[in-house]
């Protein structure tokens, strides 16, 4: 084939491909769209994440566990699902705190839980305690929890309900505010 034979359809090839590309293409409402310029947020999620809690020497004194934790560029709030805090070993402080889901705001170092249960570990010494609330503000640094929404204990076969509750899980001091009923045995 002659150089001027090639060379003319390839640039009638160029011109076809470029053609189809301006047809083809998506209109301008659907391009701003799909671009994220317009007002839309970028962010991140994490899967399986882990965090861990630090005291001054650096030592580990607490774990947060997340099946997903999500945020956005703007650093005002995280939302974690499936959440789990541990103490590790530290015999002073036998508590699991599990959540369905929290959220964080940059500003505050407390969570928002929802969907809570806190749990004493299995101490043969103690009776086991079990806390239940719809949600809960906790403090992973201070070891504290409150809610001012209603809120189930209970304390070996002994079952109370109440509305809001302050539970200073290092102390081991729990104090429920109001309205408080329950079967408690001798």
């Amino acid at each position: 084939m002659p150089l001027g034979v090639r060379n003319l359809l390839l640039s009638i090839l160029l011109i076809a491909a470029a053609a189809g590309t301006f047809v083809l293409r998506p209109a301008e409402d659907a391009l701003e769209d799909n671009t994220g310029t317009a007002g839309s947020e970028r962010g991140f999620y994490l899967l399986d994440a882990v965090f861990s809690g630090l005291d001054e020497s650096g030592e580990v004194v607490y774990r947060l566990a997340a099946a997903r934790i999500e945020g956005s560029d703007s650093p005002e709030q995280m939302s974690f699902v499936d959440v789990e805090i541990s103490y590790g070993d530290d015999p002073d402080f036998p508590w699991h705190i599990s959540a369905d889901s929290a959220r964080q705001r940059a500003d505050q170092a407390t969570l928002e839980l929802s969907g809570v249960v806190i749990e004493s570990a299995a101490d043969p010494n103690k009776k086991a305690t079990r806390i239940q609330a719809q949600t809960l503000a906790y403090e992973p640094d201070r070891q504290l929890a409150s809610t001012t929404g209603p809120v189930s204990l209970a304390i070996g076969e002994n079952k109370i309900d109440a509305v809001g509750l302050i539970a200073d899980l290092r102390n081991e001091e729990i104090t429920l505010e109001s309205g408080v009923s329950g079967r408690v045995s001798p």
